[in-house]
């Protein structure tokens, strides 16, 4: 299996890129990033895509992604880590599902055997599916976390709140 990952310079990233390597299942993983990682370069079963804007995806960068099955997307942080609010949705809402959209219309359909296209969103430990609940701590990156447009969105099926904790 093929995989496109975010988030390789993060924690959460960086530990699903190892894992992705060290797994015989994926075959290959494509790291979509903004920087480039010389570090993993060398690696034949990893091709490090550098891309600048993730709220768009030119049809040049979704050629070089064919053939993926999935995306592990761990792009993100604590609203705190960012300029401001706004910046932290952006990169948590909308940088996601612009992401979601573009492989679901582009790489989706050219899947062999009818086989789904699977998008893994990371989220965060606290992350708060009611959105207008009062919360004591970290609200807006709890709230990002799980924004409602994400899983409203339809971009694809999300897991039923039989996993949701209350």
């Amino acid at each position: 299996m093929k995989v496109i990952i975010t988030g390789a310079t993060g924690l959460v990233g960086g530990a699903v890129v190892r894992h992705c390597i060290a797994n015989e299942k994926i075959t290959h993983a494509f790291v979509l990033t903004r920087k480039p990682l010389p570090e993993l370069a060398t690696d034949p079963k990893v091709t490090v895509v550098t891309h600048d804007d993730f709220s768009t995806y030119p049809a040049d960068l979704l050629e070089r992604l064919a053939g993926a099955e999935g995306c592990i997307w761990a792009i993100g942080g604590r609203a705190t880590q960012f300029p401001d609010v706004e910046t932290a949705k952006r990169v948590g809402v909308d940088y996601t599902l612009a992401a979601a959209n573009a492989f679901a219309s582009a790489l989706a359909p050219r899947l062999p055997d009818g086989r789904a296209f699977r998008f893994v969103f990371c989220s965060g430990k606290y992350a708060e599916w009611e959105q207008e609940k009062s919360l004591a701590f970290l609200a807006d990156t709890r709230r990002i976390k799980v924004r409602s447009a994400i899983v409203n969105a339809g971009v694809c099926p999300v897991l039923d709140s039989d996993l949701r904790r209350n």
